[in-house]
């Protein structure tokens, strides 16, 4: 419950940063290049799982 609450102040301040600063396209790719590589290490951890299905 801790990381979620964490994570979710970091997003939060993060488009909060793009909105003070007047660029809301800046907030956008930062939490773009967050969900990339939440999705990256997705693939990596399920990936030998996925292979043994083959």
């Amino acid at each position: 419950m801790l990381l979620a609450r964490w994570t979710l102040r970091m997003v939060r301040d993060v488009v909060l940063f793009g909105v003070v600063n007047r660029s809301p396209m800046m907030s956008l790719g930062i939490l773009g290049l967050l969900v990339i590589g939440l999705v990256v290490g997705a693939a990596q951890v399920s990936a030998p799982f996925i292979y043994t299905l083959f």
